[in-house]
């Protein structure tokens, strides 16, 4: 069927090793089918030391965000993904994202995640890229 929202993701900057936390997609997995295996939890999941999130993670076919500076991924927002853990210690991972809704359905069932202040005011992407630059730096500085 048709996709209800699909989601761009655009890197700022070169995402070019594992160890910057790059987004994982699970390829198949925009089906209510797959998500409800993805949110079951059983008694014997609870007993055991590794949850069924990290059991699909690690089982499942996946396909990793290494992005080059500029690229874009489009893909619908129901495929289950994440992203991974930053172990790099000098490198930072930002991303432009935004949504497009299939506008003959209603509420798509995910909440917006929208910075405050940028859902009312029109901001452009250099002026996006000068905060993400401004923040980085006071975040080096502390």
């Amino acid at each position: 069927k048709n996709p209800l929202l699909l989601t761009c993701f655009m890197a700022l900057q070169d995402i070019d090793s594992t160890t910057m936390g790059p987004t994982v997609w699970i390829p198949k997995t925009h089906t209510r089918a797959a998500h409800d295996r993805f949110q079951r939890i059983r008694v014997e999941d609870v007993l055991d030391s590794e949850s069924p999130k990290d059991k699909l993670l690690r089982t499942s076919p996946s396909v990793i965000g290494i992005l080059p500076k500029g690229s874009c991924v489009l893909f619908d927002s129901r495929l289950l993904h994440c992203g991974t853990a930053n172990t790099s210690s000098s490198k930072s991972r930002s991303l432009f994202y935004f949504s497009f809704k299939n506008p003959k359905i209603g509420f798509p069932g995910n909440v917006g995640s929208i910075g405050y202040g940028l859902d009312t005011d029109a901001i452009g992407l250099g002026e996006m890229c000068h905060e993400i630059e401004k923040r980085e730096k006071e975040s080096k500085n502390q």
